[in-house]
């Protein structure tokens, strides 16, 4: 990543893959493990789940099948970046490349709707 950053034709106007590599260098620097805040509201029988994150659309098809009086925020309370399935992490895209807006670990989707459906009980 250093070289090819180095070898850069215009350090102003990177290719995407000198991009990502400036990513990779950017998240080496970041801790290891980082705190995703979960929020889970009841109001009456209706359950809200606000997730710092671009979570898709899996994981609140997932949360209303465990509720279906469900409602899913994203992007509430920070930013952590998209937050896809391992099924979508497989299959790939630009929302699964690590970057500085998809960096959480492969079984993230699962932990969150885990843990908030803990929150909804």
């Amino acid at each position: 990543a250093k070289q090819m950053l180095k070898d850069a034709q215009d350090p102003k106007r990177l290719t995407t893959f000198e991009v990502y590599a400036q990513e990779t260098l950017n998240l080496a620097k970041s801790p290891p493990r980082i705190p995703v805040p979960l929020q889970a509201l009841h109001i009456g029988e209706l359950r809200i789940c606000a997730i710092p994150c671009e979570p898709f659309a899996e994981v609140g098809l997932a949360l209303k099948d465990r509720r279906k009086d469900t409602f899913v925020i994203g992007l509430a309370n920070g930013y952590y970046g998209y937050l896809p399935t391992a099924r979508q992490m497989a299959l790939g895209g630009y929302e699964t490349w690590r970057s500085s807006w998809s960096f959480l670990e492969v079984d993230s989707a699962k932990r969150v709707i885990n843990t908030l459906e803990n929150l909804m009980k």
